[in-house]
């Protein structure tokens, strides 16, 4: 009896063919990396990461301003119309400031390391103009802390050995610190978060590559 031709050779089993290796397979972490920030998805990633975080950085350098805007708008009543007395009793004894201190100490520290991580994150996209105004509002807002702990920590120090009676004799000195130290807060905050706010509201800079 005839074998059939071909009988002996082996069967080649027909199943899916072998999955085509990735275009970037073999390929380095770098290229791989940029081969990711051309992707559109990526780029609209980005850009919404960038506009959380500058609605962040406004809210916390906005939070700061507004309590040292506040001294300075009671300043002048404080210096000119209140007498030594009334001064010593709503600054010293009576706590008006407490929270100042619990909750806006913190918001100052945050209102230098938000701007600075913005900073790094624009020039992580290549948005080097804009990352050139949050780094000054960054250095606004670090010298309104500088001038925080030169100006008014020393009179705050020697406003907690004040006690109950007479009117100390430099009283008129420590108070000129305490209020124009804030004065001088307020300014520095104040150019700090113009400088910010136009950095997130200035138009992308032409050849800045939105994908990056």
């Amino acid at each position: 009896m005839r074998s059939k031709p071909g009988g002996d050779r082996k069967r080649v089993k027909r199943g899916r063919p072998p999955p085509r290796p990735s275009p970037l397979q073999g390929e380095g972490e770098e290229t791989r990396s940029r081969h990711n920030e051309t992707d559109p998805r990526f780029a609209r990633s980005r850009q919404v990461r960038l506009t959380v975080l500058k609605t962040v950085t406004l809210v916390i350098v906005a939070l700061s301003l507004a309590p040292s805007y506040a001294h300075v708008l009671e300043a002048y009543p404080r210096m000119a119309v209140w007498s030594p007395e009334l001064w010593r009793e709503a600054t010293v004894f009576n706590a008006q400031f407490w929270l100042f201190a619990v909750v806006g100490a913190p918001i100052d520290i945050l209102a230098v390391l938000v701007p600075a991580g913005l900073t790094w994150a624009l020039r992580r996209a290549g948005d080097r103009r804009t990352a050139a105004f949050t780094f000054a509002g960054t250095l606004c807002f670090a010298a309104a802390l500088a001038a925080w702990f030169l100006l008014v920590a020393p009179a705050n120090s020697i406003l907690a050995t004040w006690t109950p009676g007479p009117v100390p004799a430099d009283f008129d000195a420590v108070r000129l610190r305490w209020e124009s130290g804030h004065m001088v807060v307020a300014a520095f905050k104040l150019v700090g978060f113009v400088l910010l706010a136009l950095a997130c509201v200035l138009p992308r800079p032409r050849g800045v590559n939105a994908s990056r």
